[in-house]
């Protein structure tokens, strides 16, 4: 980030492009900007290879203050896009590789439009609160000495406080100063400047003695051990300007916007209609999907391209149907899930056991971190405890259910149960068998003694040793009886 107060010229652009190019600077924001719109048009004229996005101040009745201000970010072709515009002037919102990157100007105390800060920072800090402190880096001219005094963060009854000490070749600090740390403070973000390494001057005039340190970085605590010190660059005299450009480099964002797209491939990649198997019988959305298959379907006729092109082209309308009542009425989620999210011990201590863990991935004192780990663990077991019960007793309750299903559908009754129980997988028949000679067959013979097994299921063979001869008679008997009387009158 670089405050330049005016771009003057061409020159001045070609200047900053040349130096976004030594530099290897994948994203700069520019500060002051005071782009009129035939400048707008030349910078992206310079730029015409890279993302320009600008954000200048809105027409108001004092034009001094509409003429000045604005803040620009150039940065290389699509690593850059830009979120929802900010209500109020000189705040700048952008996403890069997954971090949300604001730039934002504060006026000096001095100024006759100074009353416009507050309103500046609540929107900063409402954007940092939406995203995370995890994941927001906040650059921001604050026209504010903040001196030596030291972040302090977590300041919640559930956090213990964490104070960042920092050092500076400029040790005072003004009123403007303690008010922007505190923000930045209250929404847990951590000034770099000075963090790694004394901080050093931001603002050095070169016609007159005048050097103060009013340009800062912040970014969350997680971020710490991802991000380098804050690095100077003196391009005064190139850019005509009065301030030094400062920045960080980030490490291991490649890697999680590889993962990410990875992850989206995958989802891709799946049968688009497998979660149909997780919807129950009874949802609305099973209704709703027939209605739209009828229409869809309804037209459905062979075709001369053949069978298999006709398969396909049906599988593509089916699914087609499926996202289409996907989009209307979205199926339910399962009782055991909607029944723990309901759950305020479970939701806190879920809660507690992530916060746990990302506190013990940042920790760099290692007796903190065994404790942090050891808090973690127990965390762990109550929950398992938590979600044990809760899943005992949704079982005994769907086995009443099912129960109830017995008169009704007998069939659908087993396939719950099973469902339930987890029993997946289905008994086969055997390979090979004994034949009558207890005998081990296999292949052909199984089919063989098989079918011969269950052709003497239905003799009746009294010389057969193994036919009960007095049961028989007797079942004979009953069945004459039966039949005589049945002609009675």
């Amino acid at each position: 980030m670089v405050n330049i107060n005016g771009m003057k010229d061409v020159t001045v652009m070609e200047r900053l492009k040349q130096l976004m190019c030594d530099e290897k600077i994948e994203v700069l924001f520019v500060t002051e900007a005071h782009l009129s719109r035939e400048k707008q048009r030349t910078l992206e004229k310079v730029f015409s290879g890279w993302d320009v996005f600008v954000r200048g101040r809105k027409k108001k009745k004092n034009k001094q203050y509409q003429q000045r201000g604005g803040i620009v970010c150039i940065a290389e072709k699509g690593v850059v896009s830009a979120e929802k515009e900010c209500v109020y002037d000189d705040i700048l919102c952008v996403k890069w590789r997954g971090l949300c990157v604001v730039c934002a100007y504060f006026v000096p105390a001095t100024s006759p439009f100074q009353k416009r800060n507050p309103k500046r920072m609540i929107e900063l800090q409402q954007r940092v609160l939406e995203y995370g402190a995890q994941r927001t880096l906040v650059l921001t001219d604050a026209n504010a000495w903040i001196g030596e005094e030291p972040s302090v963060i977590d300041r919640d009854p559930e956090h213990e406080e964490r104070v960042y000490p920092r050092t500076s070749v400029k040790p005072e600090s003004n009123t403007q100063g303690e008010w922007f740390l505190s923000s930045m403070n209250s929404v847990n973000l951590v000034v770099l400047n000075g963090l790694k390494a004394r901080a050093e001057y931001t603002f050095d005039h070169p016609g007159r003695e005048a050097k103060s340190v009013v340009d800062f970085i912040a970014g969350g605590r997680e971020m710490l051990e991802r991000m380098s010190d804050v690095f100077y660059t003196d391009c005064r005299e190139g850019l005509c300007t009065d301030h030094v450009l400062i920045g960080v480099e980030v490490w291991e964002l490649e890697k999680k916007a590889e993962r990410k797209e990875e992850g989206a491939k995958k989802q891709e990649q799946k049968r688009p209609m497998e979660f149909l198997k997780a919807i129950p019988r009874s949802d609305p959305f099973w209704k709703t999907l027939k209605g739209v298959c009828k229409k869809s379907l309804d037209p459905f006729c062979e075709s001369e391209a053949g069978i298999d092109a006709d398969y396909e082209r049906f599988k593509t309308l089916l699914v087609e149907a499926v996202k289409k009542a996907n989009q209307v009425v979205k199926p339910m989620p399962s009782e055991l899930t909607a029944k723990l999210k309901a759950t305020t011990q479970f939701v806190e201590m879920r809660k507690r056991k992530n916060r746990l863990f990302r506190a013990m991935k940042v920790e760099l004192d290692q007796t903190r971190k065994r404790e942090i780990q050891q808090e973690a663990k127990v965390v762990s077991r109550r929950l398992k405890r938590i979600v044990r019960k809760e899943v005992e007793r949704y079982k005994k309750e769907r086995v009443r259910e099912i129960e109830d299903l017995k008169r009704e559908d007998c069939r659908f009754m087993w396939k719950a149960l099973k469902d339930l129980s987890g029993w997946t997988s289905r008994d086969t028949v055997s390979s090979t068998v004994l034949d009558e000679a207890k005998k081990e067959v296999e292949g052909e013979e199984v089919y063989r003694v098989w079918s011969e097994s269950f052709r003497v299921l239905g003799i009746e063979d009294l010389e057969d040793g193994k036919f009960e001869k007095d049961f028989g008679q007797r079942v004979v008997r009953e069945q004459e009886e039966l039949r005589e009387q049945s002609f009675l009158p």
